[in-house]
């Protein structure tokens, strides 16, 4: 779950930098301006919207990538 989570592409997660590599211009100026707002935007959907909407876009994501991967080791091809 942790690599799938570092996936996400938020400046202060690993995912940033695959994104990175993609950008260019004006794209990679606007990406960087986003960096200062990373870690607030990470904090209202791991905390504020499951708790307040009772919408998990977090676990969603998880459960639909980590928990393929989970369902496919575990159950065989």
């Amino acid at each position: 779950m942790l690599c799938f989570f570092n996936l996400i592409p938020l400046p202060p997660l690993d995912g940033s930098k695959v994104v990175l590599f993609f950008l260019g211009g004006e794209a990679r100026a606007s990406y960087y301006r986003l960096e200062q707002y990373a870690m607030p935007i990470l904090i209202v959907v791991l905390y504020v919207l499951p708790s307040v909407l009772r919408f998990d876009p977090l676990g969603a994501y998880l459960s639909w990538t980590a928990g393929g991967v989970y369902d496919l080791l575990m159950t065989g091809l």
